[in-house]
């Protein structure tokens, strides 16, 4: 079994993922890192997510995202954050859900704001309307995260930290149960 993050854009898949991944000794993969791969080995140019999307559009990057998920259906014991839309599409869904669990991040909307005037908006949000758009996105984003999620972590007054040992913990009875099996 693997271990999917999903949720919205900076509410903490990777910082969380990666830390979780060290406690436990799983394998840590974050599937944007995949398709910048994919697009540079493809194109010949080192892009962020972000800049894909802008260059090439939602729909060639769903595919590359979707692509980068089956990509990773060998995998076991993996940590995998996804990118926070990749449940939007269902083939892209129904690959995940054959991979393993789905644990949501929840994060409060004002929060993720915070973060994302910080470090930075997604590229799916206009800059001339981004309280507008932002809202969009979470009306359609946050009922699909519910419905997919196996397990909902709520992040409020949690360090990275603290939803790092949850996780490994949950990663941790996996592998007790896993072991009982043999």
């Amino acid at each position: 079994m693997n271990l999917i993050l999903c949720g919205m854009h900076l509410c903490g898949k990777t910082s969380v993922g990666k830390r979780a991944a060290e406690i436990s000794g799983w394998t840590f993969i974050d599937t944007d890192r995949i398709i910048e791969k994919a697009y540079r080995d493809w194109k010949g140019i080192d892009c962020s997510c972000r800049e894909i999307f802008q260059r090439e559009g939602q729909e060639l990057f769903r595919l590359l995202e979707q692509r980068a998920i089956a990509s990773l259906g060998v995998l076991k014991q993996s940590l995998i954050a996804i990118g926070g839309g990749s449940l939007s599409d269902p083939e892209t869904t129904a690959i995940l859900k054959n991979q393993g669990r789905i644990l949501y991040l929840k994060t409060e909307p004002h929060t993720l704001l915070e973060r994302m005037q910080k470090r930075g908006f997604p590229a799916y949000l206009d800059p001339h309307n981004l309280e507008e758009t932002f809202q969009e996105v979470l009306k359609k984003r946050l009922p699909i995260y519910e419905m997919m999620a196996d397990i909902v972590f709520d992040t409020r007054d949690k360090t990275v930290e603290e939803l790092a040992h949850e996780v490994a913990m949950l990663l941790k009875a996996n592998d007790k149960v896993n072991s009982a099996k043999r």
